[in-house]
């Protein structure tokens, strides 16, 4: 987490000195990638209510399908925005970056893009995680409950593994014994074990989580509508944390070859 503390640290020291529009955006971006898990769970509420519906609400199960539809549509609109123009900063923010280091980069500038990309999506994904699982507090106390202690107990391991992954891909860079391709072939190698390891950790979540909500509708604490919505939260948080999984390897991958340069760089922009 250290590695991650790092890099938003340089980004509010290159933001500080952009423009007021560019700033604006920026916000506005945040904002979104931010609330994107309140778009989601309208839809999923929408969806719980029309199966969970009796043929006499067949007409407000028809608004409620226009209602969705609506939605999604004006969430795929942002999201695709938000996406591209997640990029052109990022973009702005590397060359800014790059030309306030006087070429102490060098070749590493798309290393340094790529960190920069992977930092972003990895906040993205950690910050719908964290959303949601407060918002399934709000339906549920406690699947909510269970969710949020898997969900902190996930990013502590999530934690470990960075570093363990940053520590292991450093040794294999400054390995001067291994050969190009050798170094190719370890890399490779440990980026499956942990991909794997993440996986298994995710898929043992979503299982207690599955047997977490069965037993609080078999007890009576969650009703058939909520029990729908919170199938979709389990679906979604899963899906969040595969990718901030993967942003997480792809990072580590990053930061190692930049780390080197990286107070060089921020004593530039400060």
């Amino acid at each position: 987490m250290d590695a991650i503390l790092a890099m938003v640290k340089l980004t509010a020291c290159i933001v500080r000195s952009m423009s007021n529009r560019f700033k604006l955006v920026f916000s506005l971006i945040l904002i979104y990638m931010l609330a994107l898990p309140v778009f989601e769970l309208a839809i999923f509420n929408i969806i719980a209510s029309i199966l969970s519906g009796g043929e006499t609400e067949k007409l407000s199960s028809y608004y409620l399908l226009f209602l969705m539809a609506a939605i999604y549509a004006f969430n795929a609109i942002l999201k695709y925005y938000t996406k591209v123009g997640k990029v052109k900063c990022i973009n702005r923010i590397v060359s800014l970056a790059d030309s306030n280091s006087d070429s102490l980069l060098k070749g590493n500038i798309n290393w340094l893009r790529m960190t920069f990309l992977e930092l972003f999506n990895a906040i993205n994904s950690l910050g719908h995680i964290v959303i949601i699982s407060i918002l399934s507090f709000m339906i549920n106390n406690a699947f909510g409950a269970v969710l949020l202690l898997g969900v902190f107990l996930i990013f502590y391991i999530f934690n470990l593994e960075l570093k363990k992954q940053i520590h292991i891909q450093k040794k294999i860079r400054y390995n001067a014994s291994l050969l190009s391709y050798q170094k190719g072939e370890n890399n490779v190698l440990a980026r499956t074990k942990a991909s794997e390891k993440i996986t298994f950790i995710i898929n043992s979540l979503v299982a207690v989580l599955i047997a977490a909500l069965f037993f609080c509708h078999i007890e009576g604490y969650v009703d058939a509508k909520n029990g729908l919505i919170l199938l979709f939260v389990i679906r979604f948080i899963s899906s969040n944390l595969s990718n901030l999984g993967a942003c997480l390897m792809r990072f580590s991958r990053g930061w190692v070859n930049v780390f080197d340069k990286y107070n060089l760089v921020l004593e530039k922009q400060l």
